[in-house]
């Protein structure tokens, strides 16, 4: 093209690159892995080393939400969507006070919004911690490829 636009070929062909990303990510492993997640697990929200709150969590894929239950406080909002999610950390990498006097192998902090509050949440063993961090970081990834689908979907054709 003249004017610098990219043309119907290189827009199929970025749409058709990004598909086939969308669909490496998706793999069986990882499809089991969220279904699992969507299942639940008791973890801890880390409010200071003496006080964690024991709420059982979910990922819902089809909504792109993080929520759980057992909160006592009526009205409060447990849903996260994925989409708010910046980053999941893994315990050992974070040097929050909040985390001095737990086990931070069993940790991990999900960076939210643009203002970055983090939630730190423990889990009962580390094994189950690396499942929710794997899983997590799969889909803020899917999430993130899904908008970006969406914005090559939002430019029209020449």
């Amino acid at each position: 093209m003249a004017n610098g636009a990219p043309g119907r070929w290189e827009e199929w062909e970025g749409r058709r690159r990004a598909q086939q990303q969308w669909e490496a990510l998706r793999s069986e492993k990882m499809e089991r892995l969220l279904k699992e997640l969507g299942q639940g697990a008791h973890l801890y929200k880390v409010k200071s080393s003496t006080k964690l709150l024991q709420r059982q969590f979910f990922l819902d894929t089809k909504n792109m939400v993080l929520y759980y239950k057992g909160s006592r406080r009526k009205g409060r909002n447990t849903d996260i969507s994925i989409s708010k999610i910046r980053e999941v950390r893994e315990g050992e990498k974070d040097f929050s006070k909040k985390l001095n006097g737990v086990d931070k192998r069993m940790c991990f902090g999900l960076v939210l919004g643009g203002s970055h509050k983090v939630m730190y949440l423990m889990a009962s063993r580390q094994e189950v911690r690396d499942m929710w961090v794997r899983g997590l970081r799969y889909a803020v990834q899917m999430d993130h490829l899904a908008e970006q689908r969406n914005e090559v979907d939002k430019y029209p054709f020449e």
